[in-house]
């Protein structure tokens, strides 16, 4: 792999994310460059604690305090809330951007999440603008985008796609959160053209428990599916054979991947190159000693629904039409084949594979969920 001149600063949106807190611990431990974390808070100490708080985690490799600076800002605010004197410091420091910054709501509408997903980015873009009109220079951009956007993509009459493929309106679906990170890959691609940032854009698909630990968070979209078998005692007999990968390696990959002299222009599928199985997660389930019959999709989608409707809300049925398409509902509900083989050569080339996402990995993440109480033991 031939890779680029190792940025000495860079600016990471979504620190205090899930996702966002692994990338900057990985950008801490692959480079050695310094990470201007934007985090939105009112004041200087609140921005940094709630930043420490994220990166001390066992999961994460430590980060030195020297290594980070944490900028009290709001991306949906002019100028991201900054002093004039401020945003050139940090226009004419950074030298690369990564956004992993979003507002992730399954259930939401376009309107109410394009604020935050597709502002946002435009945001950035104008700080990019403003460090170019400064410096002369085009920067690096790093944007984590999803594979939500084609989850469409059978509907409107493709069953298969790879990284070269471009998102749209029409292949995101009705949900809202997909449709907005194509509308966000949209305007960047826009100012890729005009000069502005060099772009390369990674989209991971489902981000499931560290490879290592098992360890998961509340954002990875299987826990629902989970959380509602150990409730209703039953699972569904159909699930997506889906674009998944573990939560550690999707940020690793972010990292390697962005300092290769090639990135720009590209795109990254981050999933395995064959699509796994979801129900080993409930395969799992079962060897820990839950005891779940099985149910047509339809069947037990409707008992989520009702039981939902008696009180005991559970967070599947919020997540609306993505639900559907995790549990294989129906004929519209059919994800498409997410091509991954470009990425993973990159990966690969001077990079060993990672472990297996096997039936010893889903055994690692039921463990730890039930000793996080995420997961209700096996009566």
């Amino acid at each position: 792999m031939t890779t680029t001149a190792p940025p000495r600063a860079v600016l990471l949106t979504g620190a205090t994310g899930s996702l966002g807190g692994r990338i900057c611990a990985d950008l801490a431990s692959q480079t050695d460059a310094t990470v201007h974390c934007l985090v939105r808070a009112k004041g200087g100490s609140t921005a940094a604690d709630r930043l420490r708080a994220r990166l001390d985690h066992p999961d994460l490799q430590p980060v030195p305090d020297e290594r980070l600076i944490t900028v009290p800002a709001d991306i949906l605010q002019p100028d991201l809330g900054l002093t004039p004197g401020r945003l050139d410091e940090l226009a004419q420091t950074i030298e690369g951007i990564f956004h992993c910054a979003a507002k992730v709501h399954l259930a939401k509408s376009y309107e109410e999440l394009e604020a935050a997903n597709v502002g946002g980015t435009r945001a950035l873009i104008a700080l990019a603008e403003h460090r170019r009109a400064l410096t002369a220079r085009p920067v690096p951009f790093h944007y984590i985008s999803t594979l939500g956007t084609f989850v469409n993509c059978r509907a409107v009459g493709i069953d298969a796609l790879d990284e070269t493929a471009i998102p749209t309106r029409q292949t995101a679906g009705r949900m809202g959160y997909p449709q907005t990170k194509a509308a966000a890959e949209e305007v960047l691609r826009a100012a890729a053209a005009r000069g502005t940032i060099n772009l390369t854009v990674y989209r991971p698909g489902l981000v499931l428990a560290d490879s290592r630990s098992g360890n998961t968070s509340q954002s990875d979209l299987l826990l629902p599916l989970l959380t509602a078998c150990a409730a209703l005692g039953a699972y569904p007999s159909e699930a997506i054979y889906g674009p998944v990968e573990a939560a550690d390696v999707v940020s690793r990959s972010i990292v390697r991947l962005s300092l290769r002299d090639d990135a720009p222009g590209r795109t990254f599928h981050l999933v395995r190159p064959d699509p796994v199985r979801v129900l080993d997660a409930v395969d799992a389930m079962i060897r820990a000693g839950h005891r779940l019959t099985i149910l047509p999709p339809d069947v037990w989608w409707r008992q989520v629904q009702e039981h939902s409707s008696k009180g005991r809300p559970l967070p599947l049925a919020r997540m609306s039409e993505f639900g559907k398409f995790l549990i294989a509902h129906d004929t519209e509900h059919q994800v498409p084949w997410m091509r991954s083989g470009a990425t993973w050569s990159a990966l690969t080339d001077d990079w060993p594979e990672p472990d297996p996402l096997d039936s010893a990995y889903f055994d690692r993440m039921i463990t730890a969920l039930h000793a996080a109480g995420t997961l209700p033991p096996p009566a």
